[in-house]
């Protein structure tokens, strides 16, 4: 544990996943009462969208678990100070900087290079932390001994963060962008389909209620909610829109009732809209499509050749894609449907 305080800082990435890594530096946080009777231990955070009381609750727990512990051996100091510094920037931009300066030796971020990170001597190998043995449970409660490496990295995660047998950072967080919608707003108005709802339409099953037709709630059980785009009852998607028409459908009736039926970050973060357009994209191409983009080496079957004033659209014939022509791509048919949809 002394070598963690001494020499590690970590990183944590998360473009799809978020990472930890190490680096060096010294200086830098919010203005913070030190207790000198304990270590202090920095911690870099980019909250976004997740806040920090995560991280403080973290923090309560390791400061109980090493409460007596002495990091810096012969100074006295038993127990650790966790320490935000939410001064730590995202994305690439002055992060190396960041990382020279800081006192941090933890640091959790978003949208790094992290090949850069390592070119530059900014980050170090956490193999040995990795690899260290702790006491665990498996799922049947029984007394394992277990490692991060094992616990936490998937085999893909593995290939891809390895530099040279090396390992510089480990997953903080998966994040999926798509749609979310707010479950209060929606039980509240009831803005739910029911059951006997055709996938057509025909939305007959609505009901007209103090003169405001809305989708029905309140009086139904679960059982009696459509059963949404996984086509299984009693699920998390109940009630939810199964095809783009009852998205529309239902987006049409939030705007009547003068709510905003989307938002979205706009100037700022204008990588959410780009990413639900690349997940719409591959959600309607599927894996097989989708996995030419990256291939550039099978049959293009899907080329959007034209598209009128009305939209409507011809394919070319199916085409050979290859390194040359890969641009060609621009035109699948999943990618069209998707800029359409935004």
């Amino acid at each position: 544990m002394k070598k963690f305080f001494t020499k590690v800082a970590s990183v944590a990435l998360a473009a799809l996943c978020a990472l930890s890594f190490t680096a060096c530096g010294g200086g830098g946080g919010d203005s913070v009462v030190i207790d000198e009777s304990k270590t202090q231990l920095w911690v870099g955070l980019v909250s976004s969208g997740y806040g920090n009381a995560w991280l403080n609750k973290e923090f309560a727990r390791f400061a109980e678990a090493y409460a007596d512990y002495e990091f810096e051996p012969g100074t006295g100091k038993r127990g650790v100070q966790c320490i935000i510094d939410t001064s730590t920037p995202y994305g690439n931009k002055n992060f190396d900087s960041y990382l020279s300066n800081t006192s941090c030796r933890i640091c959790i971020t978003s949208d790094i290079d992290y090949s850069k990170l390592i070119a530059g001597g900014y980050i170090r190998s956490i193999n040995d932390i990795l690899g260290e043995e702790f006491d665990d449970t498996d799922v049947s409660g029984n007394n394992i001994k277990s490692t991060i490496y094992n616990k936490f990295l998937s085999d893909d995660n593995r290939n891809d963060y390895t530099v040279n047998g090396h390992i510089y950072a480990i997953p903080f967080v998966c994040g999926e962008e798509g749609i979310s919608y707010d479950r209060d707003l929606f039980e509240e108005q009831g803005y739910f389909f029911l059951a006997n709802d055709p996938d057509e339409g025909d939305y007959t099953a609505r009901r007209l209620d103090e003169d405001n037709t809305k989708f029905d709630l309140g009086r139904l059980t679960d059982g009696e909610l459509s059963m949404g785009r996984d086509g299984m009852p009693g699920t998390y998607d109940d009630g939810l829109p199964a095809t783009y028409e009852q998205f529309y459908f239902l987006m049409d009736q939030i705007r009547q009732d003068t709510f905003n039926p989307i938002t979205w970050a706009g100037s700022q973060n204008n990588e959410y809209g780009i990413n639900l357009l690349a997940a719409i994209w591959a959600n309607n191409e599927g894996a097989d499509k989708m996995r030419l983009n990256f291939t550039f080496d099978g049959e293009a079957t899907d080329l959007v050749d034209t598209v009128n004033n009305q939209g409507v659209y011809t394919l070319k014939d199916s085409t050979p894609i290859t390194s040359a022509n890969g641009y060609l791509l621009n035109q699948q048919l999943g990618k069209y449907q998707a800029l359409e949809f935004m």
